[in-house]
């Protein structure tokens, strides 16, 4: 063989590993980010349980100071006391998790976007 001939083989099997190795990070990138989207759609659906139970906290909490001011019992301020402390709580977890998802990047039409993908991937399974 020539010279040039086998300069140009070694030249092309190395592009192709260069090709394949891009192709590779490429596909690892997309995972990460997949994984990211993920982990970010969890994060926003315990937010979301949590801001639920906030309110089912604050209507307990409403309850309990009622039953307190009616009855005059101190059961039911200790209880309501508790239930503040827990919603204090959950509301600082929220503020947390609400940050985290800020500084993730991802806008409420990604959320929804990735969101739709897997249902729509579920569905044509």
């Amino acid at each position: 063989m020539r010279q040039y001939d086998l300069e140009s083989k070694a030249l092309t099997s190395g592009r192709q590993r260069l090709s394949k190795s891009g192709k590779q990070e490429t596909a690892r990138k997309q995972s990460a980010d997949e994984d990211t989207r993920r982990t970010m759609l969890r994060l926003r659906s315990i937010t979301l349980e949590l801001e639920r139970e906030v309110a089912n906290l604050e209507m307990s909490i409403h309850s309990e100071m009622e039953l307190a001011r009616v009855g005059g019992d101190s059961v039911h301020l200790d209880s309501a006391e508790k239930m503040r402390s827990r919603h204090a709580n959950l509301k600082a977890t929220i503020a947390v998790l609400a940050a985290r998802l800020a500084r993730s990047g991802l806008t409420d039409q990604d959320r929804g976007s990735a969101c739709a993908a897997r249902l729509q991937s579920a569905i044509s399974k």
